[in-house]
């Protein structure tokens, strides 16, 4: 490392040089600055290698021992970059940076822009954390649908790239990886409304008996549409049997219209498939109704990925957030709530990832005229069915 006094030859051969090229320049305190950035370039530096090969140079203390030693070994201009080992373009940058600041000009400075013009504002910030707290629930492209849904006065909706980078700043959100690309998975959807409902079965629906206290599981008899993703059907059914979930089967055509196929997994309540191969109560439905039914292979949920996908925001968003329920018909009250709100308030992802659209203004129910003249009497069905007897009821 040189002294201070090497240091000192080194800016005085600069002073020399640039008097010898009849330069002016200015003295301020005690370093001398070029009067132009194009004279200092005059300070020519020969036989230096490409900048690939340049050994790196690490600190201020450094760089101020490189400048001092090339001057010692090389008269100016001549050979200075390649010994030290960078492009002419840095000694340029280290000389005018000494001589204005000495060593401490020499010491490294941040490579962050001093302005940001398209830097999301701190009212966008704050609103976007804001919003995942009181719905942790809620990701990037879910807030940025209500953005811009319902646009808030100084807050200009940001990308869902943007509201990740803020949820990640801001700790709100932990990368997971993913288990499956998502290229992997084959993406399908009917054109149209009403050709296609998936059913399925879901439940931690409790029910709380008054007197005695004993909770028991119902369950809700659920049906999407495959092109809107509007709910069709939410029964809430105390046992899961083949006469309840039919039932629950026949009567959502009453409000909406038949639909042209029915997509089910192989539980019992759907199909004998795997049993004496007979036609159960389901089958009956569709088959008087022209419905075709389909099923979705073994152990492949994501076949009746729609449905599932309801479920997936019905478990969190409903079921883990109310209590017990007293009867089934105070628990089909508060289902038919959330179904309203999420068939018309809630936009889907799925839908259009883009730009807020809800299931109901994707869906358009069968005409009325068609419906009755395919349905009739949907509990005609069933009718043949015994019920069964509920082994308690609430007093």
């Amino acid at each position: 490392m040189r002294s201070a006094g090497v240091a000192l030859g080194f800016a005085e051969a600069v002073v020399a040089f640039v008097d010898a090229k009849a330069t002016p320049v200015v003295v301020v305190d005690g370093g001398v600055i070029d009067a132009t950035a194009q004279r200092l370039k005059e300070f020519e530096i020969a036989e230096f290698g490409p900048s690939d090969k340049f050994a790196p140079v690490q600190d201020a203390q450094q760089r101020h021992g490189v400048l001092g030693q090339g001057i010692d070994q090389h008269p100016p201009g001549r050979g200075l970059t390649a010994a030290a080992g960078v492009s002419r373009q840095s000694l340029h940058t280290w000389i005018a940076r000494y001589l204005a600041d000495g060593l401490a000009g020499l010491a490294d400075r941040s490579r962050r822009p001093r302005s940001c013009p398209h830097q999301v504002s701190t009212v966008v910030e704050v609103k976007v954390a804001e919003m995942r707290r009181e719905h942790p629930r809620w990701g990037s492209k879910r807030i940025r649908m209500e953005l811009l849904r319902k646009p808030v006065a100084g807050v200009v909706v940001p990308s869902t790239a943007t509201i990740n980078r803020i949820l990640t700043r801001q700790g709100l959100v932990v990368p997971r990886p993913r288990k499956r690309p998502r290229d992997s998975y084959v993406r399908w959807e009917r054109p149209g409304p009403m050709q296609l409902c998936g059913m399925d079965i879901v439940g931690r629906v409790m029910l709380v008996n008054p007197v005695t206290g004993e909770l028991r599981e119902a369950k809700v008899v659920t049906a999407v549409d495959d092109h809107s993703r509007f709910c069709v059907s939410a029964k809430v059914v105390e046992h899961a049997t083949s006469r309840a979930v039919c039932l629950a089967l026949a009567e959502a055509p009453v409000r909406f219209g038949v639909p042209e196929e029915v997509l089910t997994d192989n539980g019992k309540q759907f199909t004998d498939r795997f049993g004496k191969g007979g036609e159960v109560l389901s089958d009956k439905i569709c088959r008087k109704n022209a419905i075709t039914h389909r099923l979705t292979a073994l152990a492949s949920p994501n076949q009746n990925g729609k449905v599932e996908r309801f479920h997936g925001t019905f478990r969190p968003d409903f079921l883990d957030q109310v209590g017990p329920f007293t009867s089934i018909e105070e628990a089909q009250a508060a289902v038919d709530v959330w179904v309203a709100d999420y068939n018309a308030q809630r936009p889907h992802q799925g839908l259009d990832d883009k730009f807020p659209v809800t299931p109901a203004e994707r869906f358009e129910p069968v005409p009325a005229a068609d419906r009755e003249s395919l349905l009739g009497n949907p509990r005609d069905c069933v009718s043949e069915a015994p019920a069964r007897k509920n082994t308690w009821a609430p007093t």
